[in-house]
């Protein structure tokens, strides 16, 4: 499981969307060798940091949480989302160089292929999500030390 903390800033019925603590970052990264994420940080500003969740219990808005989620679909979504769309590219060359001989056909075809993959993963996705799959489960934080 992938955990993270974060305070619950809106709640919708089951879903609540929490707004996720940014990690110190690594020397690396502090030093500005490392792998980017300060970067992307830096362009997606907060959208990187309110996180959808399903909540496992009633929660409030302001309520610090735990959110859950299996390394088993982060692996998935990646695959869907990197591996499938470099698949679709290549295969789509293929077909379109096999149908119309030459650059244009492999240009077409990798297009076609990559445009039909991103609309079936589209749906997909929003099925998914209407499913609650590949979402972080959010639980209520309780503190153990006594006040």
């Amino acid at each position: 499981m992938i955990l993270e903390t974060g305070v619950v800033t809106r709640v919708a019925g089951r879903r609540v969307w929490v707004s996720a603590s940014s990690q110190t970052e690594c020397e690396r990264c502090a030093q500005g060798r490392g792998c980017g994420g300060v970067f992307m940080n830096a362009l997606l500003q907060d959208r990187l940091r309110q996180v959808k969740a399903v909540a496992q219990e009633e929660l409030v808005v302001g309520q610090r949480v735990n959110l859950a989620l299996a390394e088993q679909d982060l692996l998935t979504a990646a695959v869907l989302s990197y591996l499938l769309p470099t698949l679709s590219l290549v295969l789509g060359a293929l077909v379109g160089h096999s149908l119309w001989p030459g650059d244009i056909g492999a240009i077409l075809g990798s297009v076609l292929g990559l445009l039909m993959v991103v609309g079936g993963l589209r749906f997909f996705v929003r099925l998914a999500y209407y499913r609650g799959r590949f979402m972080p489960t959010a639980k209520a934080c309780y503190s153990n030390v006594a006040d």
